[in-house]
């Protein structure tokens, strides 16, 4: 009889143990996804703070051309896309035709804002570019090239559009010998952009041996973050038209092509445009606000082709300024049809586009030398 009770009074306590074990279980698991919840709310209470306070400083920034900001954003890595700035759990910030690197990330917590407008050959908007001070731009100046007065143009002049004030840039040279990238040392920069610049003979997206090898420097990098570009002018130099051959580090610690298929780059219109290139050092990004301007281009072109319809009808009488404005209205609805997204990066349709930009420019300035309505 004492044995059997015993016996139950084990068992019960057992029972006892197990019933602790789970209610305790239970207990640990309500707080562990009461706390994940607090937190994910929390999370995204920073965000829609941060989401709230950058759209306000991009988009004042973006209407401000010719100027730049330094912010702050505390504690956050920010990825970009063509979709946008992705914000954790909230909807992409999004903003067209601007440049930025795919991640975004600071010690101390600042990035740089800065806005240009561009102007094919009127103005249509403003680009808008977003970067980190611990990205490392480095411009490398091949003599072969004569590239030394665009790549110094570039990253600072102060009569044309350049790399905004606080990027980290600098210049290596090929020549003295030993000048080249072997004299550079890894800094610890979490991104590194080279900026390479084509000979006026070469139309391909070969690189040298020497650009090649720049990127084993870093090495120890992160692939993904050790990037180039190389900018082959066709006409006008980088204020006329070109085209802009994206790179990355193999793991070979090589440069090796990005834009496919080989030998196409992506074109660029304009100094403006080559800053987004510079700044993303992404294919995808730049093409993506190319893409965006283009679209925004042919909105601006058909409503200055409707002006210049209603100016024309309006002085018929007028010989000289009618003929002049309804060449004009010609050439505006070539011009729309040659813009817009479809057409890139097609770099036929932008030397189309290009050529009859230069026709409207040149056709505003007959119009002013005649006293006649302008264009734009």
């Amino acid at each position: 009889m004492r044995f059997r009770d015993s016996r139950r009074a084990a068992i019960a306590i057992q029972f006892n143990w197990i019933f602790v074990i789970i209610i305790g279980g239970l207990i640990i698991t309500f707080f562990y996804f009461a706390i994940e919840k607090h937190r994910g709310v929390a999370e995204i209470s920073i965000n829609t703070e941060v989401r709230t306070k950058l759209q306000t400083i991009l988009t004042a920034g973006q209407q401000s051309t010719a100027t730049t900001y330094a912010i702050t954003i505390p504690n956050q890595e920010l990825e970009f896309s063509c979709q946008g700035i992705d914000m954790g759990g909230l909807a992409p910030l999004k903003f067209q035709h601007a440049f930025a690197p795919t991640r975004l990330k600071s010690e101390k917590d600042r990035f740089i804002v800065s806005a240009l407008p561009f102007s094919w050959p009127f103005k249509a908007d403003n680009f808008l570019y977003v970067t980190s001070p611990d990205i490392r731009y480095i411009f490398y100046n091949d003599d072969d090239t004569n590239a030394r007065p665009n790549l110094l143009s570039l990253m600072q002049d102060k009569e044309n559009p350049s790399m905004p004030e606080g990027t980290t840039t600098e210049m290596v040279n090929e020549t003295p010998a030993g000048q080249d990238c072997t004299s550079l040392s890894d800094e610890n920069n979490y991104q590194v952009i080279f900026v390479f610049f084509a000979n006026p003979t070469d139309n391909t997206a070969t690189l040298t041996a020497k650009q090649k090898k720049c990127a084993s420097t870093f090495a120890g990098m992160n692939p993904k973050d050790a990037k180039a570009i190389k900018i082959r002018p066709i006409a006008g130099s980088i204020d006329g038209r070109g085209v802009i051959y994206f790179y990355q580090m193999d793991s070979s610690g090589r440069f090796k092509q990005v834009t496919a298929p080989p030998n196409d780059g992506l074109p660029y219109l304009g100094r403006e445009s080559i800053l987004g290139a510079i700044i993303s050092g992404d294919p995808d990004i730049f093409e993506c606000g190319m893409k965006e301007a283009l679209d925004r281009l042919q909105r601006v072109t058909y409503t200055y082709e409707k002006e210049a319809n209603i100016l024309s009808e309006y002085l018929k009488n007028e010989n000289n300024c009618y003929s002049y404005l309804d060449d004009a209205k010609a050439i505006l609805t070539t011009f729309g049809g040659l813009a817009g997204a479809d057409n890139y990066p097609g770099s036929d349709e932008l030397q189309s586009l290009y050529g009859t930009m230069n026709r409207i420019a040149n056709k505003n300035k007959l119009l002013a030398l005649h006293s006649c309505p302008l264009i734009y």
